[in-house]
Order: C-alpha cells, then structure tokens, then sequence
C-alpha cells in the first residue's frame, strides 16, 4: 500500500508541474448526493441530480448562505476520495484542502469547468446571497492521472470556521479502454 501511496504522489506532482490533461481513463457516474446540510449556515438548500442519458450524471443546486465568508481564514473546501473496496469505501489516495475564497479561481480538477453554469463568485460572500448551479459535473481530463480502476466517492466538505455546511457525494467509476493488440 505504501508503494502505491509513493506512485500516486509522483504521478500527482508531475501532473501539476507540468499542467498536464490526463486521457488515460473516464468516469462512468453512477450518482450523487447533498448531505450533511447545516441549515445555520445554509438555507433552503435544494438539489436535484439527473441523468441525460445512461453515462451523464448532472447536479442542480441552489442555497442561500447565513453567513459572511470575508477571507480564506474564515471557510474551506475539502476534498476527498474514496476507493471502493471490502463492500464500503474506504479513505482514497487523494486528500486535500482548498480555502474556499480560492476555489473558483483553482484550476485544478476541473473546477472552473464544473462551475462554469452557477453563480458562486469569490469572496466576500455576504449573509443573504443566493446561489445557483446547474448542469454541474466532475470531468476526468483535470483529476491525476493512474488512479486504479473501479469505483470511487468524491467527497467534497463545505466547512465554515470549523464546522461542515454541507457534504456533496458523487460516485462513479474509473474505467481504462481496453489495449488495442
């Protein structure tokens, strides 16, 4: 397991050093959640996951938020995954924290691509704002490459000074096409 660990954390950093797209696998979604909703700091969280046709999976989302996010210091975005194996999934290879001001501006994972159809903008995030998403998915060209074949939870924690807000699920699986002989 430690071999593996040191593989996926080289792979990983010449991913990012050298801005590379990765083509070597694609996601097949399975489905998707909100959970974990602290309604003291967002209200009225509506979300709705759908699929187009039997490989797309899309979420709709909308909230209002209850308090001011103003820096870094004061909310985060935590991200990370879960390999499914002995019938549950269990902690990933990838496990990181972004502050949540610098999320829309991160170019990693695809984030501006999957955020692309919503309203979220930078901080400051004032008490009362509404937010939308709709048509949002992760894409597999901006995640790491050589990450093992089969199924894996995204986990993406919503924090606000410590406390969760909200935790968004999204499974699927990662599938590598078959060598051509």
């Amino acid at each position: 397991m430690g071999n593996l660990k040191v593989l996926l954390l080289l792979s990983f950093m010449h991913f990012y050093l050298t801005s590379s797209l990765q083509n070597l696998y694609w996601f097949v979604y399975e489905r998707c959640d909100i959970t974990e909703i602290n309604e003291n700091i967002v209200a009225n969280m509506t979300y709705k996951c759908y699929k187009t046709n039997r490989t797309s999976l899309f979420m709709n989302f909308s909230y209002t938020s209850k308090v001011d996010i103003i820096s870094n210091k004061d909310a985060q975005l935590s991200i990370d995954t879960g390999f499914f194996r002995s019938n549950e999934y269990r902690s990933g290879p990838v496990k990181f924290n972004i502050p949540l001001c610098e999320v829309l501006t991160h170019k990693d994972f695809d984030i501006p691509y999957m955020l692309n159809h919503s309203n979220l903008h930078p901080c400051p995030i004032k008490k009362g704002e509404s937010f939308f998403g709709y048509h949002l998915r992760p894409g597999a060209p901006n995640f790491p490459p050589l990450l093992p074949e089969g199924r894996w939870k995204l986990i993406l924690r919503a924090v606000w000074k410590g406390t969760v807000a909200y935790v968004v699920n999204w499974y699927f699986k990662i599938v590598y096409p078959l060598p051509i002989a």
